[in-house]
């Protein structure tokens, strides 16, 4: 932890820094839902297909052979899911850094600029 005074040219750096780390994580966010929306869809008609074409017998056995069948898309999905989901998760924790930084940035400036300075 640093015991350097802060100062509102650091704390204003430290916005711009995180506002283009926000920037790139929406980018991100919106390549990853892209992303997995088309998994998804893959998961979806993969299996689809697997049912439409598995032979006869119960419909639990059908659906059991189409996600043995349809496991790679599926597991595709599933990893795209998650990866949206951690970015969500970033960018979430950005702003709120940005938020407190808001904050501490207030309270340097009326620091600054009060009796004395």
């Amino acid at each position: 932890m640093s015991t350097a005074p802060i100062t509102a040219v650091a704390v204003e750096t430290e916005i711009l820094r995180l506002n283009g780390v926000l920037d790139q994580a929406t980018e991100d966010v919106a390549r990853l839902g892209e992303a997995r929306a088309h998994a998804k869809m893959d998961a979806l008609l993969a299996h689809a297909r697997a049912v439409a074409t598995s032979a006869g017998r119960s419909s639990d056995v059908r659906e059991a052979e189409a996600l043995v069948a349809s496991e790679p898309l599926q597991r595709r999905y599933e990893v795209a899911d998650a990866s949206l989901r951690a970015m969500k998760e970033a960018a979430h924790n950005c702003r709120a850094q940005l938020d407190a930084l808001r904050s501490v940035n207030a309270n340097v400036r009326h620091m600054s600029s009060g009796p004395g300075f």
